[in-house]
């Protein structure tokens, strides 16, 4: 896992904006159904997924 911050850690005054954090993930579908990420699709097995979110 990676979290991205794209900016300063908090933005202050008149002219600051907060810039976006990123998640970013790398997925494989596990061996087992019932292990983590077993029930993932073949269509998204090792791939890279990129999510904005608003870091809180």
């Amino acid at each position: 896992m990676v979290i991205v911050h794209m900016g300063i850690a908090k933005a202050k005054g008149p002219r600051a904006i907060d810039a976006p954090s990123y998640f970013i993930s790398y997925r494989t579908k596990a061996a087992m159904p019932h292990a983590f990420d077993g029930g993932l699709s073949s269509a998204f097995n090792s791939t890279v997924f990129i999510h904005q979110y608003d870091g809180e």
